[in-house]
């Protein structure tokens, strides 16, 4: 491209040359129409002969100018006036990064952790926004000096050359087939390479782009790693003697811990190298946000010096000098690892000299006396427990794996990782890790032989032995918060609340700011029943995050006042604590969950549905987007809008695997029947399950274990009015099905075969029994009742019960309970219409017909209330 300085293209007068790359050339200008100095970026040649490709560029430049945050560099325009295509952008005074590295060679911790502080915001609000950058390098981070600042450049350019660098290497196929060596990965796109330029820096690109994957923002999340390995050792993580060497190191890249320990990687940052560049990107950071809140709580703990970009002493800097104890710590190093080490007072010495400035909590922490053969395990672990005391789950995994990596016998951290792993359904993990603690019995302190025991009976799913040791530890050990919480853990499977309180008050006595103790306390005074108690605690947990200076867990604490105002009723104050939750972790399926109820119960179903909506346009891991279809499913439902519940639960099929095939389409079937049921549609129901059992090849036997079979036999039989078949179908899954369903099976065919008095007292051998009317967890038995009531003309009773079952706040959890929220209220309207209000009758049907403003036309209820509304408004006119 000619020189183009001193020229004049549309109304911008061309300065100098500023830049240049294999994207094109950068100039300074000055635009003559608003006389404020801008930067133009001219696309070489290369990239615009692509029309298509530079179409989307075009429609992604003006998504990614509509993003308006300080640390973007903002995208004024796009413009071509021929033969130039340039992008108008901010003009930033300042230095690329590259260029800082190439003057500074490594960076401090603390540079290094502003300059992620600076980074990570900006590039989440641009996710949330559906953009991804897809080129995150030295490069393209430009720091300001006054006032030190960055900013992110060149948002969506490398999708649109690596869409460049397909069409050129498509003609070049015969030279990569040349090169039998290259594995298959790469052999139809080896000239890549001469398009170096054009695909922006090879080291820094994610796998997925390598592998020509689909992209999504968890590819920044592997750049930001690959860049924050230079940022610490001053090399690149990714450096060949080609870049298809490069490339092949990345795609098949799986273990940052050998380069790190090489390079001398400090040992805090590992955690958080290992967590962005995984492979795989559902075992990374699943959000921008997570990480910064690592690298935020990692930060705090470095020493104050002087910082190369703020140039203050209160930005500081860890040159981790070498002092006397430091010099005494690396020489130690060798010897502790042919050690065991008890950790106790001396340990929390020793410990505050490893790290270099603990927080008030690892200095508490540091005091347990547990056994390992490793320093950095013990500091992994410490680290971990807080997490997980904090309900940070995700940050508790990785900080104990890093332990039990460090040292494959450490006991605690292996009972610990393997209860996460149980609760996060990798119950074979978790299994493997208390087994292995269990080895280590022989050589534990007689206070964590109690604990391991204790957890292995956890394992066992024997829980009152779990209870009995934890019991014997905490009475002969009653300083260790430890056993307190794992009796608490014992009492809360064994349902005993009252007991799971007298422990955490224990907890409360010996560190009254112990953040787990009053999350903790909030479930159980939850399932006790006991909201007000549950928000009261639920607050505190919250203060204390917050008051802690550390962000880990928050979202969950946000997520928790949140549940509880919903709960409560209190939808106003309930939404801003979960839109809150959200915004810090917008991949949390429970504040999604809990949001979209409390819009849906609110009446605004289009609000819950754009939270699910953007839910799912997300990635996230199989599991959790499998669960928000489930939700997705009943929210449509509660709606009315049957067609579409089927259609979102049937995509759950779309995730099965292998291993969980079978259970995921029993799953579907489940929701399907339940629906099906719903619609009167029987003969879909049969069709269903011939279709299940024909595909899987499923027998008798595996039929006569899968309870839902029975209990989906059962409703079609009642809905039938085939009695005998219901009592022969209650009969044979009496040994498979739950007793509460069980129970309320038999009082609705009581019911159904005019056996009120029976049916009355199976159902309220339920009802009596309620501690959580907001869970719904009998609302089809208080809505039986009302049913009852009202066939005997017992109107006043018949309202309480539907009042009853409308105190359901938990409406997503399960389809069951959207179904019956939908009819209660329509059979609330029945009531009132059979006891002549005809006031109240029309509210309900109006109530109705809010939710159902959007459901399918000729669904039964909805005719059926759509009718008496008809009805209602008729005897009123005559009434009048």
């Amino acid at each position: 491209m000619a020189s183009l300085i001193n020229s004049t293209i549309s109304h911008f007068r061309v300065l100098e040359q500023i830049g240049e790359g294999g994207m094109g050339s950068v100039y300074k200008a000055m635009d003559l129409r608003l006389q404020r100095a801008v930067a133009l970026k001219f696309l070489s040649p290369a990239l615009v002969e692509n029309k298509k490709a530079l179409l989307r560029f075009q429609l992604e430049a003006v998504a990614a100018s509509a993003i308006n945050h300080p640390n973007i560099c903002t995208i004024y325009d796009v413009e071509t006036v021929p033969p130039h295509h340039f992008i108008v952008m901010e003009y930033v005074n300042g230095s690329t990064l590259r260029a800082i590295l190439g003057q500074q060679g490594r960076l401090s911790e603390w540079d290094v952790a502003w300059l992620l502080e600076q980074i990570c915001p900006p590039l989440a609000l641009a996710h949330e926004a559906g953009i991804v950058h897809r080129d995150i390098k030295p490069d393209n981070i430009m720091v300001v000096p006054d006032p030190p600042h960055v900013k992110i450049t060149d948002f969506g350019l490398a999708k649109l050359a690596a869409e460049t660098a397909e069409v050129t290497t498509a003609a070049t196929q015969g030279f990569c087939e040349a090169e039998e060596s290259r594995p298959a990965l790469f052999s139809a796109d080896a000239m890549i390479t001469s398009l170096s330029g054009l695909m922006g820096t090879a080291c820094y690109m994610s796998p997925e782009q390598v592998k020509k994957e689909p992209v999504d923002f968890r590819s920044d999340i592997f750049s930001i790693g690959a860049m924050l390995f230079e940022l610490l050792t001053g090399a690149k993580l990714f450096d060949g003697a080609t870049q298809i060497k490069v490339l092949e190191s990345i795609a098949t890249f799986n273990d940052i811990k050998p380069a790190a320990l090489k390079a001398g990687i400090p040992h805090d940052w590992l955690p958080i190298l290992t967590a962005c560049l995984q492979n795989d990107p559902e075992q990374r950071y699943q959000s921008v946000n997570t990480l910064l809140f690592d690298v935020s709580r990692l930060k705090k703990r470095l020493r104050p010096i002087r910082s190369l970009f703020s140039g203050t002493k209160d930005s500081p800097v860890t040159s981790r000098k070498k002092s006397t104890t430091q010099i005494l710590k690396w020489l130690a190093l060798p010897l502790l690892a042919a050690l065991i080490l008890i950790f106790s007072v001396f340990g929390r010495r020793w410990l505050a000299d490893l790290t270099s400035k603990p927080d008030a909590a690892s200095v508490e922490m540091a005091s347990i006396e547990v056994t390992t053969t490793s320093a950095q395990a013990y500091h992994y672990f410490l680290q971990g427990r807080q997490s997980w005391w904090r309900y940070d789950d995700a940050g508790a995994i990785r900080y104990l794996q890093m332990a039990v990596e460090a040292d494959s016998t450490f006991a605690y951290a292996l009972c610990l990782l393997g209860v996460l792993y149980y609760w996060h359904d990798r119950s074979a993990e978790g299994h493997n890790c208390i087994q292995i603690a269990a080895q280590q019995l022989a050589r534990l302190t007689d206070w964590e032989k109690l604990l391991v025991q204790g957890f292995l009976a956890y394992d066992k799913d024997d829980n009152h032995s779990m209870l009995r040791f934890f019991d014997e530890l905490v009475v002969r050990y009653p300083d260790k918060i430890d056993g307190y919480l794992g009796a608490t853990l014992a009492c809360e499977i064994l349902n005993d609340y009252d007991k799971a309180i007298y422990y955490l008050r224990q907890v409360i006595e010996i560190d009254s700011s112990h953040i787990a103790a009053h999350a903790n306390m909030a479930n159980q005074y939850e399932w006790k029943g006991d909201l007000v108690s549950a928000l009261s605690y639920a607050q505190k947990y919250l203060q204390l995050i917050l008051d802690s200076n550390d962000v880990a867990g928050v979202a969950t604490a946000y997520e928790l006042v949140g549940t509880y105002h919903h709960f409560l009723g209190d939808a106003a104050i309930s939404i801003p604590y979960l839109q809150k939750s959200l915004d810090i972790d917008p991949v949390s399926r429970e504040a999604a969950q809990m949001l979209a109820e409390v819009y849906a119960l609110d009446g605004r179903l289009d609000a819950a549905e754009n939270v699910l909506k953007a839910a799912l346009a997300i990635p996230i891991k199989s599991v959790e987007r499998s669960d928000l279809y489930s939700i997705y499913g009943r929210l449509a439902a509660f709606g009315g809008r049957f067609v579409d519940a089927l259609s979102h639960i049937e995509k759950k099929k779309t995730l099965a695997t292998e291993e969980n095939k079978l259970e995921i389409y029993k799953e579907v079937y489940s929701g399907h029947a339940t629906i099906y049921g719903e619609l009167q549609q029987h003969q879909m129901i049969r069709h269903e399950l011939n279709s299940l059992i024909s595909i899987f090849n499923l027998t008798e036997d595996d039929l006569a274990k899968w309870s839902s079979y029975f209990m989906i036999q059962f409703q079609c039989a009642l809905q039938q009015k085939d009695f005998s078949l219901c009592q022969r179908w209650l009969e044979e899954g009496n040994q498979v099905c739950a007793k509460s369903w069980l129970v309320s099976a038999s009082a609705k065919l009581a019911r159904e075969q005019g056996d009120l008095a029976t049916a009355e007292k199976l159902y309220l051998s339920k009802v009596e029994k309620t501690t959580h009317p907001f869970w719904g967890e009998n609302i089809r038995d208080n809505y039986g009742l009302a049913r009852l009531k009202l066939m005997v003309g017992d109107f006043s009773a018949a309202e309480k019960y539907c009042e009853s079952a409308l105190a359901t706040r938990h409406i997503l959890i399960y389809l069951e309970r959207t179904i019956y929220y939908m009819r209660t209220i329509a059979l609330l309207a029945e009531i009132y219409e059979a006891s002549g209000n005809t006031e109240k009758a029309l509210a309900q049907c109006d109530r109705f017909l809010l939710y159902w403003q959007h459901a399918d036309p000729g669904t039964p209820l909805l005719l059926e209330v759509q009718e008496r509304k008809e009805r209602l408004l008729r005897k009123q006119i005559a009434g009048s």
